[in-house]
């Protein structure tokens, strides 16, 4: 699965996002991902920690159910 974040303010952001999931992340990319039970939350790397004003980025993930 693919996810988008995008950075709708004016400032630069740090990004990070927290969903429900169902099943076991198996592996991911471009994020930090981790996971609680169901809840799971995704932080940039390094390299796209940050989001300047207007930018976005995509992280992705595998799991098993």
């Amino acid at each position: 699965m693919a996810v988008r974040v995008s950075n709708t303010t004016g400032d630069v952001l740090p990004w990070t996002t927290n969903f429900a999931m169902q099943g076991t992340i198996a592996a991911s990319w471009s994020a930090r991902l981790t996971q609680n039970g169901t809840q799971a939350s995704a932080q940039g790397e390094d390299w796209n920690a940050y989001l300047q004003p207007g930018a976005a980025t995509e992280f992705g993930f595998c799991a098993n159910r």
